[in-house]
């Protein structure tokens, strides 16, 4: 069967799109600008330009996060197994023949690899279509390998 790979870069990631990087960091210059200038209008009170600044860099720091986030995240099907890494901390690497049962919730995937040991891929990072594309690949790559399937 062919191998099949979904990217968080297909998909819109909280409404995140690679094009607005350029917008954040305008808006976060604009918003670091403004606090410089209202730092030089109203000497005695600090409090509005403070801020501005941390507005602005708020808006610089969260357009990095995002655009280092974007397309990081993916789920992986193939002959050997299955490969996902769904956030930063966790990744996740099973072969067809460890797994006993998978469990299909609505918005996860719980994988039992014996009566103790499972693991729950989470898709919440994913559109509906997507995660519903994941789901029936996961089931079709299932049923050929043989795995009961809840």
């Amino acid at each position: 069967m062919e191998a099949y790979r979904q990217f968080t870069e297909n998909v819109s990631l909280s409404s995140w799109n690679k094009k607005h990087f350029p917008l954040h960091i305008a808006l976060g210059i604009t918003y670091i600008a403004f606090g410089f200038m209202n730092y030089y209008k109203n000497n005695e009170n600090i409090f509005y330009a403070t801020i501005w600044l941390i507005g602005g860099l708020v808006f610089i720091i969260m357009a990095i996060v995002q655009k280092n986030r974007a397309g990081r995240y993916y789920v992986e099907l193939n002959d050997n197994g299955i490969d996902a890494n769904l956030s930063a901390f966790k990744s996740i690497k099973i072969k067809w023949n460890e797994i006993n049962l998978i469990e299909i919730k609505p918005l996860s995937i719980v994988i039992k690899i014996s009566d103790d040991l499972k693991e729950e891929l989470s898709l919440s990072v994913w559109n509906y279509a997507s995660v519903i594309e994941i789901k029936t690949k996961l089931k079709e790559f299932a049923y050929t390998k043989g795995i009961e399937i809840r």
